[in-house]
């Protein structure tokens, strides 16, 4: 967990990201390089098998192209709540991909907004139901792909 539970910062409409950015600085950084998951995803046991993929951009040059390990987190990690345009500002703003499958709002939100990139599960259940098959899709997408091709980019996870 990278904030306590006690420390976490609320995220909402009165939200103001700098002071949430501040308590993520003084409980626990997290990398230059992330993958948020949103709230709407079961934590365990895809947590696990995504941090286990060991998530790297694609670099352009084989393995030694890779950039440095992408960390894994949840939302709820992070905030006690989150509201979901403000939770992809916040990964906008820091260029953390996205990981959701609340398709329709966050379809939504693309329309409207700029963002660092989503990846986006069709079928709700997968990622739960099928932990390391989902998590395996999810580092095919790192390894096809540099870090600024995802930008306002929606990756899409079938089963």
């Amino acid at each position: 967990m990278w904030i306590p539970e006690d420390a976490r910062q609320p995220l909402n409409n009165e939200s103001n990201l700098d002071a949430i950015d501040a308590s993520i600085r003084q409980f626990g950084t997290l990398p230059s390089e992330a993958l948020i998951l949103d709230e709407d995803l079961p934590v365990m046991p895809l947590l696990r098998e995504l941090r286990n993929q060991q998530l790297r951009f694609n670099g352009g040059r084989g393995a030694l192209g890779r950039y440095k390990r992408v960390e894994v987190a949840h939302a709820a990690h992070l905030f006690e709540t989150t509201q979901d345009k403000k939770l992809l500002e916040w990964c906008n703003q820091h260029g953390y991909i996205l990981l959701t499958c609340n398709v329709k709002d966050f379809e939504k939100l693309d329309r409207h907004m700029n963002h660092s990139g989503m990846i986006v599960s069709r079928d709700q259940g997968y990622p739960a139901s099928k932990p390391s098959d989902f998590a395996r899709k999810c580092n095919q997408i790192f390894n096809d792909w540099r870090k600024h091709n995802f930008w306002d980019t929606i990756f899409t996870i079938r089963p």
